[in-house]
């Protein structure tokens, strides 16, 4: 696939490498913002993004140009209380003597006499992804540490990042203490069309390629209206539709490759369908963001049954998603895009008059 479309390597791997980092205005903004609160030594700082928004690449970024810089702990396992968040911190830092101390006021003692031999040489800096996970005696426990300090700067700088939960876990009255010593946050939006078409282009420049479009004027339509500006959805149809398009011979890509992976990587073929009587036997009634389709009742307005093979219709607001799409590509290019899906994506249903089969299963 790579010597097919002039490629050094897969610009659209799932890794969080920073060099596929792209610079939008918002991820500058919140680069430079992490930076100026390490430089400046505010102690907290925290990122609010949504899945999939490149919150991981951000701070795999920082983490990097800071590396030989700093003594670093990159937390991400955060489902823990704060003994074992502590745990974990100094096992990143490397420590010494904690290897197999189990004591949390010396495993404590430890660490601050850690920080403060790096007091005149690095600063100590922890990020911990995934923040919205942590028990609030392991949020409890980040505070306490954060009262270590000189007279003139904070010994220790932490950077919390998470979903939007963690905006709503901080806002509890428990946490008023924690929540007033995060003195800057930042926060990751979603991708507008322009900057969805700059991404994936610079996505494959880093990754060597120097030909002229990959994607069809449509094909870049759907992709927009279908990813909803998520970069990690972005990434997932673009990845399938190089290995579909690969297996097809087709380049540039066309629309045609761009349905058959969403009806894919939305398990569209995997929607029930009637049996002979009409019945819609261990039917789902997904709901996404495009709308409804309701498999899981053979009845239709009046309580009329439906023909078989065909869905029966939750309401006037059910949408084919897909149908969707494929009608308004060209105006979604110009204008907006509808809201996408984030983790739990929907159902779409199978696309009966597709030409394309996918060709890698």
């Amino acid at each position: 696939m790579l010597e097919f479309y002039e490629l050094g390597e897969h610009p659209f791997g799932v890794s969080p490498d920073p060099r596929f980092l792209y610079p939008s205005p918002q991820h500058r903004e919140a680069m430079a913002s992490l930076i100026f609160g390490i430089e400046s030594q505010v102690g907290f700082a925290a990122l609010i993004a949504e899945p999939g928004s490149g919150k991981t690449t951000l701070l795999f970024d920082v983490l990097q140009r800071y590396r030989e810089l700093a003594a670093t702990a990159f937390i991400f396992n955060t489902q823990c209380n704060g003994v074992e968040l502590l745990r974990q911190v100094v096992a990143e830092l490397e420590v010494p003597s904690t290897e197999t101390e189990t004591d949390p006021i010396r495993l404590h003692h430890l660490f601050t006499t850690f920080v403060a031999n790096h007091m005149n040489s690095r600063p100590v800096v922890i990020i911990i992804d995934e923040a919205q996970n942590l028990e609030n005696s392991a949020l409890e426990t980040l505070r306490l540490l954060s009262n270590f300090e000189a007279a003139d700067r904070k010994l220790l700088h932490i950077i919390l990042a998470g979903q939007p939960q963690l905006a709503d876990k901080l806002r509890h009255p428990s946490l008023t203490q924690l929540l007033q010593r995060i003195t800057m946050v930042s926060q990751l939006q979603r991708f507008t069309p322009q900057q969805i078409a700059e991404c994936i282009a610079f996505r494959l420049k880093v990754a060597g390629y120097a030909g002229s479009e990959l994607f069809s004027e449509q094909a870049m339509a759907m992709i927009t209206a279908a990813s909803g500006g998520v970069p990690r959805e972005i990434n997932r149809i673009c990845m399938n539709a190089m290995q579909l398009g690969f297996a097809l011979r087709e380049k540039p890509i066309r629309v045609a490759v761009i349905e058959e992976v969403l009806s894919d990587l939305t398990l569209a073929k995997w929607a029930p369908r009637a049996d002979s009587k009409g019945a819609y036997a261990g039917a789902l009634q997904p709901r996404g963001p495009y709308g409804a389709f309701r498999a899981g009742s053979p009845s239709g307005p009046g309580g009329q049954t439906q023909p078989r093979n065909h869905y029966a219709q939750a309401s006037e607001d059910d949408v084919d998603p897909l149908h969707f799409l494929r009608n308004h590509a060209n105006s979604l290019a110009e204008h907006d895009y509808a809201q996408p899906p984030t983790d739990d994506v929907a159902p779409l249903r199978p696309l009966g008059d597709s030409a394309v089969r996918r060709a890698l299963l």
